[in-house]
């Protein structure tokens, strides 16, 4: 058994990823296969097959190759999240792990295409700050607007919160958490999305001058090429007591018959 053709997969390919990689074997010897045998796709740093190369992806072909016949094989290759970044080969071996006899076992690797392996990190952050009202009064909700911006070179692929605090100085830190919203769909490179946030100001909040903060991944569910940038702060707000709101409290009652010109006491 001999690879055919060439591996071939994708010029560059992101840590924690599945690519496609495709290649052929065939059978150069006389007689048919018998036994079931692997095709493996490597990575190699250099442009030979050894034991220092990386097992990234294998399929089995469980049937008959008649000799001289050539099978055109698809593999799917996974990259670990935690495979070292740098400039590789794909490798493809066929019966590496000897599940067939052969007449040669020297020929069955053949080096193929450079590919990267990177790093493609998502970067949230907040493309304005947050907007919400300059006054509000104890124990009401109010909604705050905030701008998310995914500015690196990946989208997002889990879900992650933007909340939203007081705080009674322009830094974050230390501050009083009013509301919270999970963004739950994946967010494209250079996309800018729109988030209302409801905002619960405690009844039992003191009143005085605030600042709107924002804190977008505020529990780190994403990892990103920044984390640093993931705040912005607002315009100022005044948390108020709430007014007085007299009623009557009782229905007034009088006589049921008045004389004109008569004064009457009445109740209420």
């Amino acid at each position: 058994m001999v690879v055919s053709s060439l591996p071939s997969g994708p010029i560059q390919v992101a840590l924690g990823t599945t690519v496609s990689v495709s290649t052929a074997i065939q059978n150069v010897g006389t007689g048919s296969s018998s036994d079931a045998f692997d095709i493996s796709v490597y990575l190699s740093v250099d442009e030979s097959f050894d034991s220092a190369d990386v097992l990234v992806g294998r399929v089995t072909l469980p049937d008959v190759v008649l000799p001289m016949e050539t099978r055109s094989i698809n593999i799917l290759a996974s990259v670990d999240f935690d495979f070292p970044e740098g400039s590789y080969r794909w490798v493809a071996v066929v019966n590496a792990e000897g599940g067939q006899a052969e007449s040669d076992g020297t020929n069955n690797s053949a080096i193929g295409t450079p590919v990267s392996v990177v790093l493609i990190q998502p970067d949230l952050s907040l493309a304005s700050p947050p907007n919400g009202v300059s006054a509000v009064y104890k124990g009401v909700t109010t909604d705050v607007q905030v701008e998310v911006k995914n500015s690196d070179d990946g989208a997002t692929a889990q879900a992650f919160d933007v909340v939203v605090y007081l705080s009674a100085d322009p830094f974050v830190g230390d501050d009083i958490r009013v509301g919270d919203v999970a963004i739950t769909t994946g967010i494209a490179v250079n996309e800018v999305r729109t988030v209302t946030v409801p905002a619960r100001v405690s009844a039992v909040q003191s009143a005085g001058v605030y600042h709107w903060i924002v804190v977008v991944d505020d529990s780190g569910f994403v990892v990103e090429g920044d984390e640093g940038n993931n705040s912005s702060v607002g315009a100022q707000v005044s948390v108020l007591s709430q007014p007085a709101d007299l009623v009557v409290a009782t229905e007034p009652s009088g006589p049921g018959l008045v004389i004109r010109n008569s004064f009457h006491e009445g109740c209420a």
